[in-house]
C-alpha cells in the first residue's frame, strides 16, 4: 500500500488528491439530495432517479477531471525539470566565462608583466650604454692626452714622471671597467668556473685594503679593519673574494665624503656562517634603491639622491657582480643602508657542508 501511495504521488502527482475530492463531492451530492427531500416532505423513494442522478453525476464526471489535472501536472513537471536544466545549463555557461574572462585577466597582467621587464631591461641597457661609453672614454681621453704630450712636447722627468702616473692609473682604470662587462658576461653564460678552496680571509681583506688605499687617500677617507681574534676560515674563491672586496670597497670610497671613513669587518655567526662587511659613512640609500641597485647595469647618484648635488661615475655593475659572485659561492649579498646613515654590504659566506 505504501508502494502503491509512494507510486501514486511520485508519477501521477495530484491523481490521489482528485480521487479524494471526487469521493468528498459524491458524498456531499448524496447527502444535498437527501436533505432536500427531507426538507420538501418528498417521498424519498418515490422518484429514485433524483436521487440517483446528482451522485452518478460526479462520478461520471470524475475520470476527466482526473485526466485533465494528471495532464496539467505532467505538463507542469516537464517545464519544470527544463527549467531547472536550463538554469544549471546558464549556470556553467556562466561559470566558464567567469573562468574564461580571469584566465584573459591573468594573461593580460602577464603579457603587462613581460612588457613593463622587456621595457625596463632595454631603458637599463640603453643606460648602461651611455654611462659605460663615457666611463671608458674618460680614460681613453686621459690616455690619449697625455701620451699625445708626452710625444709632442718637451718635458722633463718630474713631469713626464707624473703624466706617466696618470696614463697608468686611468689604463688600470680602464681595464677594470672591461673586466667586469666580461665576468658579468661569462657568469650570465655560465662560463665562470669556480676554484674554491680553504682560506683565511684576513689576509685577503689586507691585501684589498692596501689596494684601495691609495684612492682612498685621495678622496680624504679613512679606511678600517676590524676583524673578529684569530683566523677566519673560509670557503671561497681567492680571485673572486678580493674582486668583489675590491668592488664593495671601491663603491664605499667612491660615494663617502671627505672626512668619512670606510669599515672591513668580519665575523663568524653561531650558525657558521661568515660574513664580511664594508660599511662606509656616506649619504645612504632608500630601501626602493637597493634593490634597483642590485640589478645589471643600474648605477646610483647616491650623492646626487642625498643632496650632494653630483653624479657618481661607474658602469652600474659592480653590485650585481658581487650578487652573482657570491650565488656563484651558494651565498648572499645582502645590502643594508638608510639615507643620511650610510651603507654596509655583507658578504655571507655559508656553512661548508662537513666543516
Amino acid at each position: 500500500m505504501n508502494l502503491l501511495r509512494h507510486w501514486l504521488s511520485e508519477e501521477r502527482g495530484a491523481l490521489p488528491t482528485v480521487v479524494v475530492r471526487t469521493a468528498a463531492v459524491t458524498v456531499l451530492s448524496a447527502a444535498l439530495c437527501y436533505g432536500a427531500y427531507w426538507i420538501f416532505d418528498l417521498h424519498y423513494w418515490g422518484e429514485p432517479l433524483a436521487m440517483i442522478l446528482p451522485v452518478l453525476a460526479p462520478i461520471v464526471t470524475a475520470p476527466w477531471f482526473i485526466h485533465v489535472q494528471t495532464s496539467a501536472n505532467i505538463r507542469l513537471r516537464a517545464i519544470q525539470t527544463a527549467l531547472r536544466e536550463r538554469e544549471a545549463q546558464l549556470v556553467r555557461e556562466i561559470e566558464e566565462r567567469t573562468a574564461a574572462e580571469s584566465r584573459a585577466v591573468a594573461e593580460r597582467e602577464r603579457a603587462d608583466t613581460e612588457r613593463e621587464r622587456a621595457e625596463e631591461a632595454s631603458r637599463a641597457k640603453s643606460r648602461f650604454l651611455s654611462n659605460v661609453s663615457h666611463e671608458i672614454r674618460t680614460p681613453l681621453n686621459s690616455i690619449a692626452g697625455f701620451s699625445e704630450l708626452l710625444h709632442t712636447e718637451p718635458l722633463d722627468d718630474r713631469v713626464k714622471a707624473e703624466y706617466a702616473g696618470h696614463i697608468h692609473d686611468a689604463s688600470r682604470h680602464l681595464l677594470s671597467l672591461i673586466n667586469d662587462v666580461l665576468d658579468l658576461a661569462r657568469i650570465e653564460a655560465g662560463k665562470v668556473d669556480l676554484s674554491a678552496e680553504e682560506l683565511d680571509a684576513a689576509p685577503t681583506v689586507e691585501r684589498a685594503v692596501a689596494m684601495v688605499e691609495q684612492s682612498a687617500r685621495a678622496s680624504q677617507v679613512s679606511l678600517r679593519i676590524e676583524l673578529a681574534a684569530g683566523a677566519l676560515p673560509l670557503h671561497a674563491d681567492r680571485r673572486m673574494l678580493i674582486q668583489m672586496l675590491l668592488n664593495l670597497l671601491s663603491n664605499a670610497v667612491k660615494y663617502t665624503p671627505p672626512g668619512g671613513s670606510a669599515t672591513v669587518s668580519g665575523r663568524k655567526t653561531a650558525d657558521g656562517t661568515v660574513e664580511l662587511s664594508v660599511a662606509d659613512t656616506g649619504p645612504g640609500m632608500a630601501a626602493d634603491q637597493i634593490e634597483r641597485m642590485l640589478r645589471p647595469f643600474e648605477r646610483g647618484g647616491l650623492h646626487e639622491e642625498a643632496g650632494g648635488g653630483e653624479q657618481a661615475g661607474g658602469t652600474g655593475l659592480g653590485l650585481s657582480l658581487v650578487k652573482s659572485l657570491m650565488e656563484m659561492h651558494g651565498g648572499q649579498l645582502l645590502v643594508e643602508s638608510e639615507l643620511g646613515r650610510g651603507t654596509r654590504a655583507t658578504l655571507a659566506f655559508p656553512k661548508r657542508a662537513g666543516g
